[in-house]
């Protein structure tokens, strides 16, 4: 009846709402850190900078402006998602990007195992950021496949068996070259710290990492 279709209506909005204080709430708290300006206002590494600031309020933006719409077959609704998920895809390559180019960690390498994303006794290096940008790409990819077989692609792409296998079959395709990117195991990560002594978990050594004329310094445990 009408008030169940209400309800099924407006039940997602609540949790848009949830969404959308949280990320409010997480833009104000960023601003109002101390390191708000080491983050994003740093003249090393400024064009990663720009990149992540932009990124973190395309997030946020899409959080609370991108709502449930009033109806399933709203094309408007749908088209502001596409070019959303488009927009948020391409940022998050160009961010990683820029990170691998401005922090140029060449020379920083970790314990067999290690992942400096996961492990607090490593950095992030160089070839770690250059994956991350496949993944990014892959996330692009495959929002781009979403919306074709839910709504943007053909309609006899979208219903017929060979079209929903076409479909597959294309959403697969970055896998071909994931080979020319570097891979770093991150599972490896657990099973390295597992087999550590308790005595090697306290060594420490310092690195040294050059970024353009300056040398940044971080202690690391081992």
């Amino acid at each position: 009846d009408d008030n169940n279709g209400k309800l099924h209506l407006y039940e997602p909005v609540y949790s848009m709402y949830g969404l959308q204080i949280f990320s409010c709430l997480l833009i104000f708290a960023l601003f109002l850190s101390r390191k708000v300006f080491d983050l994003f206002f740093n003249a090393r590494g400024r064009s990663h900078r720009i990149c992540g600031a932009t990124h973190l309020c395309w997030l946020s933006l899409g959080a609370i402006s991108v709502i449930q719409p009033r109806y399933d077959n709203d094309y408007f609704w749908k088209t502001k998602c596409l070019l959303y998920d488009i927009v948020l895809g391409i940022l998050g390559m160009v961010t990683t990007v820029t990170a691998a180019r401005d922090f140029p960690h060449r020379h920083v390498s970790n314990r067999v195992g290690e992942s400096g994303t996961l492990s607090t006794a490593a950095i992030v290096t160089q070839s770690e950021m250059i994956e991350h940008s496949f993944y990014q790409g892959l996330n692009l990819w495959q929002a781009m496949f979403l919306h074709a077989v839910t709504w943007a692609g053909p309609e006899n792409l979208r219903h017929s068996t060979m079209g929903k296998l076409f479909t597959l079959w294309l959403v697969t395709l970055p896998w071909g070259i994931r080979k020319l990117f570097p891979v770093n195991s991150f599972s490896a990560n657990w099973k390295t710290r597992a087999r550590k002594k308790p005595n090697e978990q306290d060594a420490t050594k310092s690195v040294q990492i050059r970024v353009g004329t300056e040398i940044e310094r971080k202690e690391l445990k081992i």
